[in-house]
């Protein structure tokens, strides 16, 4: 759930959240106190070779791109920083009816991405952020936004919590399942069982642009015409518009 307030944010200070729900409880977190920011620096990419895995274990490797940058864990004030990364797509399509869409959508939501400051050199040259396969969102435009957080250590403790039960991949080996750790309590039915975490954090946010150019994609994602030549249902003949996340109007930041 996300609340949106305007009111003045900034750097050393601590917040909350208190939350009444309607049968009378209230759920109360910890303080969270935002940490100093950390510049996050340029973003590269280069083509790759990704490995993939079907669903009858043939491993193969296909055409992608990585994306990098200079990463520097260190906050403005020279202390260590614990990162989180977050990642919004955008790209262009025109469908069939020459109409074009630009999709906007939240990115590896299934992952978690984190670097720790205190335990990583204050500078990586070409880290990589992550992989994936030329698809869709290369072919006629296509943005990558990276919102680097700035995390306090127990923020940091609860996503790493997160990602590790994401990692599990179901054999023995695996650390055994677990209560995340949680900051909200129930201050009426203190036996009340709360999921989730409240966190305040600072942020900076960095940009890459792939043009068609760029990505050497040549043929357009529409039409869809399957391999025995017929037309295939998709967002070409229904309309781009019918994309949960499209939009006729280009973001803010489109050239």
């Amino acid at each position: 759930m996300v609340w949106q307030h305007q009111f003045p944010v900034k750097a050393g200070d601590a917040y909350r959240v208190k939350v009444i729900l309607a049968d009378g409880e209230m759920i109360l977190s910890d303080w969270e106190t935002i940490q100093p920011p950390t510049q996050a620096n340029p973003l590269n990419w280069a083509f790759d070779e990704i490995e993939t895995i079907s669903n009858d274990g043939l491993v193969s490797t296909t055409r992608g791109i990585s994306f990098f940058s200079n990463v520097a864990p260190v906050t403005s004030n020279g202390e260590p920083a614990q990162l989180r990364w977050e990642f919004i797509n955008a790209y262009q399509i025109t469908d069939d009816f020459d109409l074009t869409c630009y999709i906007e959508t939240p990115y590896k939501e299934n992952y978690v991405y984190l670097l720790d400051g205190q335990t990583s050199p204050p500078l990586l040259p070409d880290y990589k952020l992550f992989s994936e396969a030329l698809n869709v969102r290369h072919i006629e435009g296509y943005y990558l936004t990276v919102y680097q957080q700035s995390l306090t250590p127990q923020a940091f403790n609860y996503w790493q919590q997160v990602q590790l039960l994401l990692d599990r991949e179901g054999s023995v080996f695996d650390n055994p399942a677990g209560a995340i750790s949680t900051n909200l309590q129930a201050t009426v039915d203190t036996n009340r069982i709360v999921y989730g975490y409240f966190e305040a954090f600072s942020q900076d946010t960095v940009r890459i642009f792939l043009s068609r150019e760029d990505t050497g994609m040549l043929d357009y994602y529409c039409p869809r015409i399957s391999p025995n030549g017929f037309v295939q249902e998709s967002i070409c003949n229904q309309g781009c518009i019918t994309h949960p996340y499209a939009s006729y109007s280009k973001p803010y930041y489109w050239p």
